[in-house]
């Protein structure tokens, strides 16, 4: 593709074209691979960003509502982006609208080369390096001549990396950089809090704030976009990113942080209703696999009680609340 120029009104009237399908909810697999590969041009990038940043603002404008503070309706909001934007960027504007409400799922679609669903994923990577994919995870592989780099947008994963000359492995996250000084290691990202831990050899990381630090086997640190590196408790270095041999290995923990790891690996969604009582640290191995019957030991253990609804949904309360 050769390239395009960065003032061409074209460029912008495609970028808001694609930010209609993509806030259409029906882009076909096919549409998505034309996206991708029209993205490859850093004018087509900078174009869909800008667009996209207004079709996010929309959303950020709707949070801001709260106490006696009155914000323009969505509609006033739509009526004055209109009359800002011409052509096909009306059609982005109430698409936009419509998809206030949507989640966030729709933006990692777009980014995403790799996402999975309620199962584990396997990934080999350009440079003969490869990752594993937890359950709900999404990341995007950004090699080109000079970078070796997986930008790491939900979820976690477990990289093993290839050792060769040339630029170093990054796994970029929430603004910060993850990279390798010959290495395997986990990076777990829930918003903008980024955890990496590391199996073997050591890794460098770096927050949005740009302070830095090193980890070596067994260590680990979290970082968040207001918060510098900080360094967690260790671990034996087997135990890292042990959900990747089909385990959920819960170890002191509380019983909403276990319903959430079972639930992970569900297709059906799980909800958790009403307060829990303060109970003791949850110690235990299930198997990631058989989620449901993993949810039916939780509850049994723990004294909780399983609502099943149609589809596959369960609702979770303590059994006293039913």
């Amino acid at each position: 593709m050769g390239r395009i120029d960065d003032h061409d009104p074209s460029v912008t009237d495609e970028a808001r074209r694609w930010v209609v399908r993509l806030t259409s909810g029906d882009m076909t697999e096919r549409e998505m691979a034309h996206f991708k590969a029209w993205r490859l041009d850093p004018a087509c990038e900078r174009a869909f960003s800008i667009e996209m940043a207004n079709w996010r603002r929309l959303g950020q404008l709707r949070d801001g509502l709260s106490g006696s503070i009155v914000l323009p309706s969505p509609a006033d909001v739509l009526r004055r982006k209109i009359r800002r934007w011409t052509g096909q960027g009306i059609a982005v504007v109430a698409a936009a609208g419509v998809l206030l409400w949507a989640g966030p799922g729709l933006l990692v679609r777009a980014q995403a080369d790799h996402l999975t669903g309620a199962q584990l994923q396997n990934v080999d990577l350009p440079d003969g390096s490869m990752a594993v994919l937890d359950a709900g995870a999404a990341i995007a592989v950004e090699f080109s001549e000079g970078s070796r780099r997986v930008k790491l947008l939900r979820g976690r994963a477990w990289f093993d990396v290839s050792h060769q000359p040339g630029p170093a492995f990054e796994v970029a996250a929430a603004g910060g950089i993850i990279q390798d000084i010959g290495t395997a290691f986990e990076v777990s990202r829930d918003g903008d809090r980024v955890e990496t831990t590391v199996s073997e050899g050591r890794v460098r990381v770096v927050s949005p704030s740009l302070e830095s630090l090193q980890l070596s086997a067994g260590q680990r640190a979290t970082f968040t976009d207001a918060l510098p590196p900080r360094r967690g408790q260790s671990l034996a270095p087997q135990k890292v990113a042990n959900w990747r041999t089909g385990n959920i290995v819960l170890e002191g923990v509380d019983v909403l942080c276990a319903i959430r790891a079972v639930a992970r690996y569900r297709t059906a969604p799980t909800w958790v209703w009403g307060q829990f009582d303060p109970q003791a640290p949850i110690t235990v191995v299930l198997r990631s696999d058989r989620p449901d019957a993993a949810l039916d030991a939780l509850a049994a253990a723990e004294n909780l009680s399983l609502l099943r609804l149609p589809g596959g949904a369960v609702i979770v309360r303590q059994a006293h609340a039913f």
